[in-house]
């Protein structure tokens, strides 16, 4: 018979293990990557923000070394066709599981993209057997490039395509570079290397992963191990989680495939039961004292970017987000906003906005952080968050910003604007 747990409990063992109560922060980027699970690396700010709300001392120049100097961690895409970032020696477990869950779907998209940019264009047809090759050996002559620095030498990739006629987003407009790149890293031919710009730059560079990792062997593990790790890992950042959440956080696995790596994984895992909710649910055995004992965190505040996991973790994320705030929190897309956690529950949405100088200003008003709560909350909780709010804004300005704290109900303050979701393709990302 699975033990029996409570949702608080639940609570406390997940803000440990995702180290967002205060006596687990973390003090190593690599050590805290492997810890928490991968991380949504898009936008580029993203992964930096996740894990400044979980350091002690989190330096961005941490994060960037670790992926670009260090190589210790590595961005690639994995589940839902996302990109991730994970350490560089999991990258054949998270490659082999894109794979075997995906493998269809990239073929569909390279073939979709093919017939596209062939015929919005009544020149010579595309045929990717020929462009392949040219891409890796021009990659591999002049190191990692943008798309459009590549398309100077291979102008194929700069013919256009357009998707989409009655989507949410309209009809899109790409270059065929920008969508072919990102497939070639999930089928194993390229890697993310530095972007070019800043650290919050998407403007993405491509190399070889033979030159960029050269001892990466995504061959040193197979398939079904590699799920078995993959789901093992998603247990031990995440648990309890139920069979519900893997298929939803892998996004394309079946029933079966999950259910039988399980069954691999038995003697690893242990089954409990989470008083208020239907079914059984998978922790890591050796969580189950844990489970009983860890007490309730001191109190906190953390500010959690778009597309943070701790969100998007769970098909039913109700141990940190109240049902009746939901529908504020996701946009269209399935993807949650920036939000405000307070002693381990969702109570409102940050953003940030750029605002410029009005007319006849001498100069720009900079930017803001602006903190809207779903409902009134202590003097305290408030005064935290707001502190929050100016570290988190001099962490990604350099500088001190303004905030402006504000409750539903009450009217916008001066040109305050709400958050908008970031939007996505229709097509998926790769």
């Amino acid at each position: 018979m699975p033990n029996r747990v409570t949702e608080a409990q639940v609570r406390a063992l997940t803000l440990a293990k995702q180290s967002l109560a205060p006596r687990a922060r973390g003090s190593d980027v690599l050590s805290l990557v492997r810890e928490i699970g991968p991380l949504r690396a898009r936008p580029a700010v993203t992964p930096y923000i996740a894990l400044w709300a979980r350091l002690r001392a989190f330096d961005r120049e941490d994060l960037y070394a670790a992926l670009y100097s260090e190589r210790s961690l590595v961005r690639l895409p994995a589940m839902h066709s996302d990109l991730y970032v994970v350490p560089t020696e999991d990258m054949p477990a998270y490659f082999w599981v894109t794979q075997s869950l995906a493998e269809r779907n990239i073929s569909s998209y390279l073939a979709y993209l093919v017939s596209n940019a062939t015929s919005n264009d009544c020149q010579q047809p595309v045929n990717l057997d020929e462009i392949v090759p040219r891409v890796l050996e021009v990659i591999s002559t002049r190191g990692a490039c943008t798309a459009e620095e590549l398309a100077r030498w291979l102008p194929v990739l700069d013919r256009q395509f357009t998707y989409g006629k009655n989507g949410v987003s309209g009809p899109g407009t790409f270059r065929l570079g920008t969508k072919l790149l990102p497939a070639l890293c999930a089928q194993g031919l390229l890697v993310y290397a530095e972007p070019r710009g800043s650290w919050k730059s998407d403007r993405d560079r491509y190399a070889a992963l033979s030159t960029w990792l050269p001892e990466m062997d995504l061959r040193a593990i197979g398939p079904r191990q590699a799920l078995e790790q993959v789901l093992l890992d998603y247990v031990s950042a995440y648990g309890p989680v139920t069979i519900g959440d893997m298929i939803h956080w892998l996004g394309t696995a079946r029933r079966r495939q999950v259910v039988y790596a399980l069954m691999r994984l038995g003697s690893r895992l242990a089954r409990v039961e989470v008083l208020g909710t239907q079914g059984e649910a998978y922790v890591l055995r050796e969580d189950l004292d844990r489970l009983a004992s860890l007490p309730p965190p001191e109190r906190f505040v953390r500010l959690l970017p778009p597309r943070d996991g701790a969100l998007m973790a769970y098909r039913d994320p109700r141990r940190f987000l109240p049902y009746e705030y939901r529908e504020r929190v996701y946009d269209w897309a399935g993807d949650s906003l920036g939000v405000v956690l307070i002693d381990g529950l969702v109570r409102g949405l940050w953003w940030q906005q750029s605002r410029g100088g009005a007319r006849g200003e001498p100069r720009p008003r900079g930017d803001r952080i602006t903190v809207r709560f779903f409902e009134k909350v202590d003097s305290e909780a408030m005064a935290m968050a707001g502190e929050e709010a100016r570290a988190l804004g001099e962490f990604l300005q350099g500088d001190p910003v303004d905030v402006v704290i504000a409750l539903d109900g009450e009217e916008p303050n001066g040109d305050e604007e709400l958050p908008m979701p970031i939007p996505l393709g229709a097509l998926p990302s790769f």
